[in-house]
């Protein structure tokens, strides 16, 4: 099921989470919300009494149908056709990782009920490992050749 076919009252205010159903083991699942979610869903909805947060004329929306809008705009924005809705689950995904955040973080935040699937986003591209070797140590100083020559000494140095 989809998040555009969920009841909005799976939404809990007070833990700032969305239930949005079950592992395969029995255990409830959920995702936590920004601030941002928070502050959009206790925002006056309007005349709206349907249990639904998205809704289109009163009535849910359904999945199939956000689904089919989105392909419709990929196409005419000339996007490879491959391109999916999940998609841009992957992408968030590839984005956490990029951006830093663990991979334990990331597969909460995914809902993911391993870490090994997780994992999959975790291949890094050569600028990301370039960029990492040349990050700064905690003492400010750049990871060099020669910090580290200053570090272990000069050879034949026996300090």
């Amino acid at each position: 099921m989809s998040t555009t076919s969920r009841p909005f009252s799976l939404f809990n205010r007070s833990n700032r989470i969305y239930y949005v159903g079950y592992y395969q083991d029995g255990r409830r699942r959920t995702v936590p919300l920004s601030e941002t979610a928070m502050y959009l869903l206790n925002a006056p909805r309007g005349k709206s009494t349907s249990e639904y947060l998205f809704t289109l004329n009163g009535k849910r929306i359904n999945a199939g149908w956000v689904t089919h809008l989105f392909k419709r705009y990929v196409r005419h924005a000339g996007l490879n056709d491959r391109l999916r809705f999940h998609s841009l689950r992957h992408t968030f995904a590839r984005w956490l990782v990029q951006d830093g955040v663990s991979l334990y973080e990331a597969q909460k935040l995914l809902g993911h009920s391993s870490s090994a699937v997780t994992e999959v986003y975790s291949h890094l591209q050569p600028e990301q490992v370039y960029s990492t070797v040349n990050n700064p140590e905690p003492d400010g100083k750049s990871f060099s050749l020669g910090h580290l020559r200053a570090k272990q000494g000069t050879p034949g140095d026996h300090r």
